[in-house]
């Protein structure tokens, strides 16, 4: 029911709208509450920079996050503020969050959002030696993954001299020519 309350297009009004007040909170009020990654992401979807309120569920996701690893919905929220790190608050600098990241694929392998939080580091071209390591011990592992064609693409742009994107790329070449037609090739076209 909130959720169908939340306003819909233009620019919300974050002071008098009673449904806009009540998420912020309940995320204030309830962090380990069951649905408050959900909330957040409505609201946060809704609050685009400069709106101070992005800043203020950025701060309250960034302090959400920890000790939460090993919730599902951990992955999202992190993503959720990648995707607009822009917009991040002081205090919540671009270069913690991908570490954070990268900290958290540790011990998570078997995660379904692995792929989804490695491909977001690769994506930022994010240099940690630990994490390229990391990422390339997974890729040797995972390549019957439907992801693994687009991760190890993405894993040789970001680093090109590590020994593992040589055999990514011989293994990915012979992909491509078995099966050139593929739709799934064209995903790691526009890359190079």
């Amino acid at each position: 029911v909130w959720k169908k309350l939340l306003p819909g297009d233009g620019a919300p009004d974050w002071k008098n709208d009673p449904v806009l007040i009540l998420g912020l909170r309940r995320l204030h009020a309830e962090s380990d509450g069951p649905d408050w990654a959900y909330v957040f992401e409505d609201l946060y979807a809704l609050a685009t920079p400069p709106c101070p309120q992005a800043g203020e569920l950025a701060t309250l996701a960034r302090a959400w996050l920890a000790g939460r690893e090993d919730r599902a919905e951990w992955a999202h929220i992190w993503q959720d503020l990648l995707a607009q790190h822009e917009g991040l608050p002081d205090g919540l600098a671009l270069g913690d969050l991908l570490r954070l990241g990268a900290q958290w694929l540790a011990g998570r392998e078997s995660s379904e959002e692995w792929g989804f939080v490695c491909e977001a580091l690769l994506d930022q071209q994010f240099q940690a030696v630990t994490f390229i390591e990391h990422a390339a011990a997974w890729l040797k592992r995972t390549g019957a993954k439907p992801e693994w064609p687009l991760l190890a693409a993405k894993f040789i742009i970001a680093a090109p001299l590590h020994a593992a994107s040589v055999e990514f790329a011989r293994v990915l070449t012979a992909r491509i020519k078995a099966c050139a037609n593929k739709a799934h090739w064209f995903k790691t076209a526009n890359l190079v």
